[in-house]
């Protein structure tokens, strides 16, 4: 059916450090390694930092984007809320914890620390407004996702990301009237995107408009004749029109393609049902 976007923030460490000569001496020596994506090396570093001299919300703030850097959230988390107690009022330690607490699933909490974040009034409130919509959406609250997301619009309207995400969710909520002009608009502005003239060819589907919805699904084909979606949704469609041998033939492609291994049973078993 479709494909989501997940941006999230990718900040480099901070460069700010305290007075004594080994704290800068350990910072500096992470900040190095850091730089150079060796995480593992760059937090000793920022740990001895720690060690020197634990008021310091930087040492803990590198390690802890450190940490998120090497799939490690938990340390990551603990790592940042010291850094918090330290700084309290740091946008980039808010939305590193943001999007610690996202990987880990703890989305309430993750959309506080963005939040938090957004009343900071720094720069790049668009994507601050599209992590949180991101956040909504996996907890499942999609009104909440949908706000965002146009919130993330109004300030950047040209973001491809955000309104494929809004698409996304639109689609989830079957909202297929409110979906249909978003996603021709991104194919308006990104015509060499293939998953935008196949989704539109999905709510077209679902609209029952079905000539549109075999016209842009084809027109995905054209772009990347490899998307298994494609071939499902030109199933459904042939499925829909009755005429079950083309729809059989769209179905064994998409699982030529390892459509069930990859994306699973769910999205296409009434299609296999419907073929003998």
């Amino acid at each position: 059916m479709y494909r989501i976007l997940i941006l999230l923030f990718t900040l480099g460490v901070s460069t700010g450090y305290g007075q004594s000569k080994k704290t800068v001496k350990h910072f500096d020596k992470g900040l190095t390694f850091s730089e150079n994506k060796e995480y593992k090396k760059a937090i000793s570093a920022y740990l001895d930092c720690i060690e020197e001299d634990p008021t310091q919300s930087s040492c803990y703030l590198n390690a802890g984007i450190d940490y998120s850097s090497i799939g490690e959230y938990e340390r990551s988390i603990e790592m940042l809320e010291k850094a918090m107690n330290i700084d309290p009022a740091s946008y980039k330690i808010c939305t590193s914890l943001g999007n610690s607490f996202s990987h880990v699933g703890a989305y309430k909490k993750a959309i506080y620390y963005l939040g938090q974040a957004i009343d900071l009034k720094e720069d790049g409130l668009d994507t601050l407004y599209f992590n949180i919509g991101n956040n909504y959406m996996r907890w499942g609250k999609l009104d909440s996702a949908v706000w965002y997301y146009e919130k993330g619009l109004d300030l950047n309207p040209e973001s491809g990301v955000i309104r494929t995400n809004l698409a996304y969710v639109l689609i989830l909520q079957e909202d297929y009237l409110a979906a249909k002009p978003e996603l021709k608009i991104l194919i308006k502005d990104f015509p060499k995107v293939a998953n935008n003239y196949n989704n539109l060819g999905y709510v077209f589907y679902q609209l029952n408009e079905l000539k549109s919805a075999e016209y842009y699904v084809n027109k995905s084909l054209e772009i990347d004749d490899e998307n298994s979606w494609c071939y499902r949704n030109l199933g459904l469609i042939y499925k829909k029109k009755g005429e079950q041998k083309k729809a059989c033939k769209y179905l064994n492609r998409a699982l030529d393609l390892d459509f069930v291994k990859i994306w699973g049973e769910d999205e296409i078993k009434d299609l296999i049902k419907y073929c003998p």
